[in-house]
């Protein structure tokens, strides 16, 4: 694809191939608030120059990301599985 791994174009077809649509931002929302308003469902979240997942209303990440604005939401609806 001519552009790194971690680019939100690469990123962004990967999920598509894994069962993940991308769903609209509504308002200015951060990573926090989304997640307590997620309390069911596995999402990948783009923030500027970073992503994180929800799982089932968790914010999974290496640091505390909560306060971050999302940018890209992109939700399972029933990709592969991967053992965790």
């Amino acid at each position: 694809m001519c552009d790194m791994p971690s680019g939100n174009d690469v990123w962004g077809e990967v999920l598509i191939k894994h069962g993940y649509v991308k769903r609209p931002v509504a308002g200015i929302v951060t990573a926090g608030e989304f997640a307590d308003d997620h309390p069911s469902g596995r999402y990948v979240l783009g923030m500027e120059g970073h992503v994180a997942a929800v799982i089932d209303g968790i914010l999974y990440d290496i640091w505390d990301s909560g306060d971050e604005i999302v940018t890209d939401i992109w939700e399972d609806v029933g990709g592969e599985r991967y053992a965790v």
